[in-house]
């Protein structure tokens, strides 16, 4: 009789601490991005204070990229800066709105996976649920 070598079980990718939900307020579709202390320190360097850092997303309906979003830590003066909001236990969340047709109604958050650590600009980027990816812009893939 042998002895078996015991591994430990490896589940896949890790959550990021980063999460995408749907809400609807007053038959507004909106995104609301939230991410944990930790994440916070581990994906962006360091905690996000609300008084002085904002987020920067990056979108696009280019069909090779729309499944991506980046995310930058950026000062609340940035031209493109979106204001945070603090949450228990450290966390931050964001309210945005919808960039792509949602039929509406509520979708539970979803973990988002971390794609690229260290993108051009500072940040992250993350890969986005199906459900929150903007329509392909096909017709201008074609003319490039």
């Amino acid at each position: 009789m042998g002895l078996l070598k015991v591994k430990p079980f490896e589940a896949g990718p890790s959550k990021s601490g980063s999460s995408l939900t749907q809400g609807e307020s007053r038959g507004q579709a909106y995104y609301r991005l939230g991410m944990t202390a930790a994440a916070q320190e581990e994906l962006l360097g360091r905690r996000v204070d609300p008084e002085a850092d904002a987020i920067a997303l990056t979108v696009t309906n280019d069909p090779k990229l729309h499944h991506l979003m980046g995310i930058r830590l950026v000062p609340v003066s940035d031209p493109n800066a979106l204001s945070v909001s603090s949450a228990p236990h450290g966390s931050v969340g964001l309210k945005l709105a919808a960039w792509r047709s949602t039929g509406g109604g509520k979708r539970s958050p979803v973990s988002l996976v971390v794609v690229n650590r260290q993108v051009n600009g500072g940040g992250i980027s993350v890969k986005l649920p199906d459900w929150a990816r903007p329509e392909p812009d096909i017709a201008a893939a074609a003319r490039r």
